[in-house]
């Protein structure tokens, strides 16, 4: 690109590994929810959609199909204007917070299954 212009999303360094295939999600800490808690787990499938780009699907169906998250630096994210999703790519840890009706957050720790 010319001009100083960036591409979005930018690229992080080659060495960091993608976000593809299984993973267990364990729940950290879920503040005041009473649905989220501490230490249960849920597998979640990441599927590549793109340079920097992985498709988080966690128990996906018609009504819930999951969300794109981008590769921003060392961290894969998605924002909009429901919630924002943070993943450090080298430790796989991550938050969760919801704006939208019920408001809540969570963190998380991924760790690779397959």
């Amino acid at each position: 690109m010319s001009g100083g212009a960036t591409a979005f999303p930018p690229y992080a360094d080659a060495e960091t590994e993608p976000l593809d295939g299984l993973y267990t999600r364990t729940i950290i800490d879920a503040g005041d929810s009473r649905v989220l808690v501490p230490g249960n787990t849920a597998v979640v499938r990441f599927t590549p959609c793109g340079p920097d780009c992985t498709h988080w699907c966690l128990e996906c169906d018609a009504n819930s199909p999951g969300f794109n998250l981008y590769r921003q630096g060392d961290k894969w994210m998605k924002t909009d204007d429901d919630s924002i999703v943070i993943i450090d790519s080298g430790s796989l840890k991550g938050s969760f917070a919801s704006t939208s009706g019920l408001a809540y957050y969570m963190t998380f720790q991924l760790t690779k299954i397959s």
